[in-house]
């Protein structure tokens, strides 16, 4: 590789850093806002009460894509993510 080269990986590896990072912060708000609704869904799953077995299913699930979420991504602050729908799961900034 030339110098010039060098340099333009560098500062792009740089950007996509600084990138990361602004991005980290709305997946961290993110995260705070399904901890906050998670009391709305303990109690829509209590309503569910033949299927009891159901809300102890979906969390496991959806803790086992949290996790694969938390390997996709980097932040280490996600417990839970969907479970059904993608085959990667899609950290985002909001719903």
């Amino acid at each position: 590789l030339t110098p010039q080269q060098e340099q333009e990986i560098a500062e792009s590896v740089e950007k996509a850093a600084q990138e990361m990072e602004l991005h980290r912060d709305d997946i961290d708000k993110a995260a705070r806002e399904v901890e906050l609704h998670q009391a709305d869904i303990d109690k829509a799953m209590a309503e569910m009460k033949a299927q009891a077995y159901l809300s102890t299913y979906y969390e496991e699930r959806a803790g086992h894509r949290g996790n694969h979420a938390r390997r996709c991504s980097g932040n280490q602050a996600v417990r839970y993510a969907e479970a059904f729908m993608r085959v990667t799961p899609d950290v985002v900034e909001q719903l």
